[in-house]
């Protein structure tokens, strides 16, 4: 395995946004962590791909090891922190791939800057569908359990919609697109993955049979070749 490299980028307030960056060839992926994730979960993603690519996993702002500023936490807040970490690599152009609120995001520089956007990888994304009563109420314990603890919850006070509201961001994005979902998603159902074929023009789906809403998690060795497979010669 190619050794992690890590590192800080600083937006125009300051703030600094963490990433780190795995291999040293082959264009890069970019790999955007779920709303209660960290780039640390792509640790073996990042293992598996580094062979072909350079991989860049980043703390989108007010996540993980990147700061936590004050201010509003909107899509566009943290589009712009992942593109801070691409400016501050010089990358031109990169595959995006995105986990949940992660995927939502990659859509949203993927709509803005298409240009800098290869394809596009969603697993599971937000912003197609609701999210289901069990994942409210899952979200509600994790969240009770922070506070009963006093531990600092791993995300900031987001003011993002989940609905069905990324069904019109998706109008004008150009990328070869991917959509990835886990059969057994208790979060937002699998079915979804049909609205985001409807949305983008030529998008394709995958679903894993065995898996939750973390496929990349539960089978990385599949998700990895599932994803090289795709971006190849793109």
């Amino acid at each position: 395995m190619d050794q992690v490299d890590y590192r800080l980028a600083k937006l125009p307030d300051g703030s600094r946004v963490a990433y780190s960056v795995t291999g040293s060839r082959g264009k890069p992926i970019v790999l955007l962590h779920g709303g209660t994730g960290s780039r640390r979960d792509w640790q073996r993603t990042a293992s598996l791909l580094s062979e072909r690519h350079v991989v860049v996993a980043v703390d989108m702002i007010g996540f993980g090891d990147s700061d936590r500023p004050r201010g509003r936490y909107t899509y566009r807040r943290l589009a712009d922190s992942v593109v801070c970490a691409m400016d501050d690599l010089a990358i031109d152009g990169a595959h995006l791939v995105g986990h949940s609120l992660g995927g939502r995001v990659a859509l949203d520089v993927a709509r803005s800057r298409p240009e800098r956007t290869g394809c596009l990888v969603m697993i599971a994304p937000m912003g197609f569908g609701r999210l289901t009563a069990s994942g409210f109420m899952l979200g509600l314990a994790h969240w009770a359990a922070h506070r009963l603890t006093f531990s600092r919850l791993p995300y900031p006070d987001l003011e993002i919609e989940i609905d069905d509201r990324g069904l019109r961001r998706s109008a004008g994005v150009t990328a070869d697109t991917k959509v990835i979902w886990g059969a057994g998603d208790v979060f937002f159902p699998s079915r979804y993955a049909d609205r985001v074929l409807s949305a983008i023009p030529g998008a394709s789906a995958e679903i894993f049979e065995s898996a939750g809403h973390s496929p990349h998690l539960e089978f990385p060795e599949r998700f990895s070749d599932s994803l090289l497979e795709f971006v190849a010669g793109r």
